[in-house]
């Protein structure tokens, strides 16, 4: 399924797919400006000396606490329609936490948004013809960055969407939007990580074979794809596609993790509402550190 035009295309991104399938300025913190000394000169008749007491006032400024919170940083990524590397122009992507943020896609793809740094963002997109996904959660802060590339966009179109529904619906035997969402991701190889666009769509398969993945808090066991990227019960790791789902999720918010022998890997955050397709696809996602 994952494939552009005959070659495979394993990536998580397709996992992910599938998954859809499954589905002021810094104040400064200086008081009051004192006064003057007012010393008033001594009389020179000889008359006590009458200076008057410093009378210059305490720093009762409270200190500006908002400067960290103005700080923002930037997400980039490229949307494309799934299984294919054509790119999504005129699309728009969205903040959830910041409904007053968005950018639009150009001509080849790309987008670039300004958000909040130290604070959770989720970004979904909007494009005609296409159904609408979510990716993982991203803070943007010295740990992480701020400025994170490669927050891709694999999006389905409309009718893909319904079929790769169908296909998980008739694996688990019910909706799989029931009760909350549906998570997707890639179990990703290290080599993915930092590639632009242009080398990520060349490199496949993306996944890394014989893993298992968790999510916490714990859910059922995870639908796993096999090589050919469908769902398949008798796969109980990871194919060398990587993709991996979770149906019926309850919203929330939940971490997914990955285990394989002799490899580490990062973390991912992710925000679970009702109806939601949330795909953590490559080069970001389940991915291994290289």
């Amino acid at each position: 399924m994952h494939r552009l035009g005959r070659r495979p295309l394993l990536a998580l991104t397709i996992g992910a797919a599938i998954v859809l399938a499954a589905c002021g300025s810094d104040a400064s913190d200086s008081g009051a400006t004192p006064p003057p000394e007012t010393t008033i000169a001594p009389d020179t008749t000889a008359a006590p000396d009458t200076t008057m007491p410093d009378t210059t006032m305490p720093d009762t400024t409270t200190p500006d606490t908002t400067a960290a919170l103005d700080s923002t940083g930037v997400l980039r990524g490229t949307a494309y329609t799934f299984n294919t590397p054509d790119p999504i122009v005129g699309a728009t992507i969205r903040a959830e936490e910041y409904p007053e943020l968005s950018a639009t896609t150009g001509a080849d793809g790309s987008y670039e948004i300004e958000v909040p740094a130290s604070a959770p963002v989720t970004l979904y997109i909007e494009a005609d013809g296409h159904h609408s996904i979510h990716v993982q959660t991203f803070t943007l802060d010295d740990e992480h960055g701020y400025e994170i590339d490669g927050v891709n966009f694999q999006t389905p179109t409309d009718a893909i969407y319904d079929g790769l529904k169908a296909l998980v619906g008739g694996f688990t035997g019910k909706d799989p939007f029931e009760g909350g969402c549906v998570i997707v991701t890639t179990v990703g190889d290290p080599r993915m990580v930092g590639m632009s666009f242009a080398e990520f769509i060349e490199f496949h398969p993306h996944g890394l074979a014989g893993a298992t993945v968790q999510i916490d808090p714990p859910l059922a066991t995870p639908i796993y794809f096999n090589d050919q990227v469908l769902p398949d019960a008798a796969q109980q790791t990871t194919s060398i596609d990587g993709g991996v789902l979770w149906p019926n999720v309850p919203p929330g918010e939940y971490t997914l993790s990955a285990t394989l022998a002799g490899t580490e890997f990062v973390t991912v955050p992710v925000r679970c509402e009702d109806g939601w397709v949330v795909n953590a696809n490559p080069v970001h996602g389940l991915h291994a550190i290289p």
